[in-house]
């Protein structure tokens, strides 16, 4: 979800509403003044024709391609998955880099050297070790193959927007699935009460919401809450000043993802590939139906 077919960074505006971030702009991109004209996907593939047929250098090509705004010359010519679909601005959202590889690692980070701080009097006595301690018991009821690995304090040194845990997407989901079993029991009253714990809730509540194999008519706007929330907890916590993401942004539009497309996790792939998964038929089950429970991240990371 971006300003190009590949975009979940902070280089370009939002292609759904032409939304700019902090860092965005200060790389000169403020569309403010002027918004630019939202590319469609025949730009983007006239754009990459030429490119593929100027036989260029490879570091010409590799500039031309940056300067179009695109990371491969593939990625626009697919658009036959659902006739009449743009692959710029039709192109659902996905999960996988906005949770699992995204805003989950660094803000479980972020929460853990907040609440884990020795003489903090927000977590027990060596909590690091107790949290390894958890996460062992935790992988013991995982299905076979799949694991949380140790999580350890961030290195010294390491600057504050850099920090995040060293785990993979499915790790990632895994971790923030299970973070109240693996944490709260290490906080006490007052960790509890925390900002950023608040904040670490409310994003296992949007990530659980998002994971769901099926959804009811009602409950995009149910995601739609819980996403609201989670921005507004994230900008509560006072040591995460100055840290939100582009992807805080980008998750605001996954309600309208999850109504076009149905449940996210049929697309959670690379933005590019996005479409290679969606089933255009729909998706939702009507809220009449008879109820069925989420199934849990762990129940397929």
């Amino acid at each position: 979800m971006g300003y190009t077919p590949e975009s979940t960074s902070a280089t370009y505006p939002c292609a759904e509403c032409m939304w700019v971030s902090k860092a965005a702009r200060k790389r000169g991109r403020d569309v403010e003044d002027e918004a630019p004209r939202l590319r469609t996907h025949a730009d983007l593939a006239a754009t990459a024709a030429r490119l593929t047929a100027a036989r260029l250098s490879k570091v010409a090509l590799e500039e031309q391609m940056a300067a179009a705004g695109m990371n491969a010359l593939t990625c626009v010519l697919q658009p036959d998955r659902i006739p009449g679909a743009d692959s710029v601005r039709d192109k659902p959202g996905d999960i996988m880099h906005v949770y699992g590889a995204g805003i989950i690692r660094p803000e479980a980070a972020l929460a853990l050297e907040v609440l884990f701080k020795p003489r903090s009097a927000l977590a027990v006595e060596d909590a690091w070790s107790k949290l390894n301690v958890n996460i062992a018991k935790v992988n013991a009821g995982l299905p076979r193959g799949k694991r949380i690995p140790k999580i350890f304090p961030q290195r010294k040194g390491k600057k504050i927007n850099e920090q995040h845990l060293d785990v993979n997407a499915s790790e990632a989901f895994l971790f923030i699935t299970h973070s109240r079993t693996l944490i709260e029991p290490l906080l006490t009253d007052l960790g509890r009460k925390h900002p950023c714990w608040i904040s670490l809730q409310a994003l296992s509540a949007v990530v659980q919401k998002a994971l769901q194999h099926v959804f009811a008519d009602h409950e995009a706007d149910e995601l739609a809450v819980l996403i609201a929330a989670h921005n507004k907890a994230f900008e509560d916590v006072e040591e995460y000043d100055g840290l939100e993401r582009p992807k805080h942004h980008f998750q605001e539009h996954l309600p309208a993802a999850l109504r076009m497309f149905g449940p996210l996790r049929g697309f959670w792939c690379m933005p590019f590939e996005a479409f290679l998964q969606v089933n255009p038929s729909p998706c939702f089950r009507h809220a009449t139906a008879p109820p069925s429970l989420p199934v849990m991240a762990s129940d397929y990371l």
